[in-house]
């Protein structure tokens, strides 16, 4: 009996370890270090190395990963982007850098967000503050007034 729930136990760490590798290879489109939520648990995230799990870590009581800043957020907060199913960016190469290869691009999906991108790696959205709008020319955030959105559908 102890043979058989070790070779389960064992037979179960193998899976995940194998599933929990495709978040770090699907992510990360070059080598380096990246964080990479979960997908089944806002509150957990993999360190990724060169497309392999490292480890994976835990955001403290009350915190959530944010794939946007790549730290531990309040859960609920205005930087818990954990019930968005995806944000733009995070790409090698990525289209969305062809504007501002080295700067910061406008988020196609939301005004309120834009995209930084470095030699045409892009990193995921990032969010404006609470009620600006990304201004591409002055490349910050600005009063929604000032910017001429116009969101792909």
């Amino acid at each position: 009996m102890i043979r058989v729930n070790t070779f389960f136990l064992l037979l179960v760490a193998v899976v995940y370890s194998q599933d929990a590798d495709k978040v770090c290879e699907e992510i990360q489109e070059k080598a380096g270090i990246y964080l990479a939520r979960l997908p089944t648990n806002c509150s957990m995230y993999d360190v990724c190395v060169n497309r392999k799990r490292l480890a994976t870590m835990t955001c403290g009581q009350g915190l959530v990963f944010s794939s946007a800043y790549s730290t531990c957020v309040y859960k609920d907060g205005p930087n818990d982007d954990c019930k968005k199913t995806s944000l733009a960016g995070g790409f090698y190469n990525d289209p969305l850098c062809k504007p501002n290869p080295d700067g910061l691009n406008v988020d196609p999906n939301d005004c309120s967000r834009y995209i930084p991108c470095f030699n045409m790696t892009s990193s995921p959205s990032m969010p404006c503050q609470t009620s600006l709008y990304f201004h591409f020319k002055e490349q910050r955030c600005v009063q929604k007034d000032r910017v001429d959105c116009q969101v792909k559908s």
